[in-house]
């Protein structure tokens, strides 16, 4: 309703070509995210690999999803956001995508590269072999963050064709994708979330059920901590109004 409104909307805490496909064809948002940064350090935190270029895998396969969305569906016009570069080298090497924000830190590292103008170039046809550990026991839970597969593109074209689908409510959307078996919304618990919310950014994959898929987890996990965050916002604050 926003985006019919004319209202920019940016779509946030992205960690998988999926979710991004989905908010692309759902509701149209003006940006689309991934936090590439992350997926890397979830690999290296786990010790399943050595995380290089597994976000940035992620976000060439979901630039590569929304060109073809917007190339098939006229009304789907979402820009990618390359979120959370931590170095100059992802500058260069995710070269060619709609948006990249970038820090100072990363900005520097990649001018004073040397890099000429030939070596920067795009690598979105390049079939990517990310920094996994294919014999680790988490390995199998890190494909699903950039695979399309044809059973979760005909969930969408599904879910499009749904009769009422501007009035679908949140809850009636997470169990439309129970009915199909996308794993794409867990009902965590409270206790969950506060178990989410004490560990920080970056969850710890051994806690939790591999039914729960990575993508889903390492959204809640980013919304816990900016929950957290502004809690502690909101409380100084309110010191300053006794």
């Amino acid at each position: 309703k926003l985006t019919q409104e004319k209202i920019p909307v940016n779509f946030t805490l992205g960690f998988s070509a999926r979710q991004n496909y989905l908010a692309a064809r759902l509701s149209n948002p003006d940006f689309v995210n991934v936090f590439l940064g992350r997926l890397n350090q979830v690999v290296i935190d786990h010790k399943a690999g050595s995380g290089d270029q597994v976000g940035e895998k992620v976000t060439l396969a979901t630039q590569n999803a929304l060109i073809e969305a917007r190339e098939k569906y006229k009304d789907v016009q979402s820009r990618l956001i390359g979120a959370s570069v931590r170095s100059g080298e992802q500058v260069a090497f995710l070269a060619g995508l709609d948006v990249l924000t970038i820090p100072p830190k990363a900005i520097k590292e990649f001018q004073e590269s040397g890099k000429s103008a030939d070596q920067v170039v795009s690598h979105l046809a390049e079939d990517i072999v990310p920094g996994i550990d294919s014999s680790h026991a988490l390995a199998k839970r890190f494909p699903s963050l950039w695979e399309m597969p044809e059973a979760f593109l005909s969930f969408v074209d599904a879910l499009m064709a749904e009769k009422g689908l501007d009035k679908m409510s949140a809850n009636e959307l997470v169990e439309f994708c129970r009915k199909h078996d996308m794993n794409l919304f867990h009902a965590f618990s409270d206790e969950e979330f506060k178990a989410i919310q004490d560990h920080g950014k970056i969850p710890c994959l051994d806690n939790w059920s591999e039914s729960i898929a990575l993508d889903d987890l390492m959204t809640q996990s980013a919304l816990q901590s900016f929950t957290k965050d502004q809690n502690a916002l909101d409380d100084r604050i309110r010191s300053f109004l006794k």
